[in-house]
C-alpha cells in the first residue's frame, strides 16, 4: 500500500495490520491531519505535541474503554507499541472484572495519586488554565411549592456521599495528588426574579444559565458540584 499524504520520515510506511492498529491510525490521522500513518511512525515525529497527546489519550479511552496514562504515549510513541499496550490492558481488564473491588485503607498510604482521567484534566489545566470544556450543566424546572432548605440539604448529602465531588488536586513532591475535602455546608445560590416581568424573567434565566454553564471549576479549590435556584 502506498501512502497518499505523509511527511518525510526515516521509517518506512507499514500499514495497520489489526483492528486495534486501524482504529489507532484513524485517531492519529484525525488529530494530526495526516492521511497515511504507519504503525512504526513516531507520534512526535509526525508533529504531535503534549496537547495533542492528551486528545489522543482521550480518544483511546473513548474508543477502547481502557484508561491509558498520558506518559504511555511518550514511552510508546508508535501505533504498534500502543496497540500492544491496549491489548495488554484489555486482557487484564477481563481478569479484573471477575475480582471484587477492595476498599483502600486511607490511613495506610501517604498520598492518593490521580487516576488517569484526573491526570488528563490536571494536565490540561496546567496547559490552558481553568477549563469549561468538561462542564456538565443541567437544568430542571420545578413546579408547585418548594422547600428550598430541603433542596439545599439534599445537594449537601450528595456531595457528602460522593467523594469525587469534594476532591481537589494538590502538588506534593512535585507531583499532583488527590485531596478529599471534609464534607460541609453546601451553598445553594438563590436569585429572586419575582419582581421581573415575564419576558424579562425568561431573558434573565437564560443569562444566568449561560453564566453558570461557562463558569470554570478550579481543580485546586472548588467542589465539583454547584447549583443555583
Amino acid at each position: 500500500m502506498t501512502p497518499d499524504s505523509r511527511p518525510d520520515l526515516e521509517t518506512h510506511y507499514v500499514a495497520p495490520r489489526t483492528p486495534i492498529e486501524q482504529q489507532l491510525a484513524s485517531i492519529w490521522a484525525e488529530m494530526l491531519g495526516i492521511e497515511a500513518i504507519g504503525i512504526h511512525d513516531n507520534f512526535f515525529a509526525l508533529g504531535g505535541h503534549s496537547l495533542l497527546a492528551t486528545r489522543v489519550i482521550a480518544g483511546i479511552s473513548s474508543t477502547f474503554q481502557v484508561e491509558l496514562p498520558l506518559r504511555k504515549l511518550f514511552e510508546a510513541p508508535t501505533i504498534a507499541e500502543l496497540a500492544t499496550e491496549i491489548e495488554t490492558l484489555r486482557s487484564g481488564r477481563l481478569i479484573a472484572n471477575s475480582t471484587a473491588l477492595m476498599r483502600v485503607d486511607r490511613e495506610q498510604i501517604d498520598r492518593l495519586p490521580l487516576s488517569f482521567a484526573q491526570q488528563r484534566l490536571w494536565f490540561l489545566e496546567q496547559m490552558e488554565g481553568e477549563l469549561t470544556a468538561y462542564n456538565m450543566p443541567y437544568r430542571w424546572k420545578l413546579r408547585g411549592s418548594l422547600d428550598v432548605e430541603a433542596l439545599r440539604r439534599a445537594l449537601e448529602e450528595i456531595v457528602r456521599r460522593h467523594e469525587p465531588l469534594r476532591t481537589t488536586f494538590a502538588i506534593l513532591d512535585d507531583a499532583p495528588v488527590q485531596v478529599i475535602q471534609p464534607s460541609g455546608r453546601f451553598e445553594l445560590l438563590v436569585e429572586d426574579l419575582s419582581s421581573f416581568a415575564s419576558e424579562a424573567q425568561a431573558a434573565e434565566i437564560q443569562r444566568c444559565r449561560r453564566l453558570e454553564a461557562t463558569k470554570p471549576f478550579n481543580l485546586s479549590t472548588d467542589r465539583m458540584l454547584r447549583a443555583s435556584l
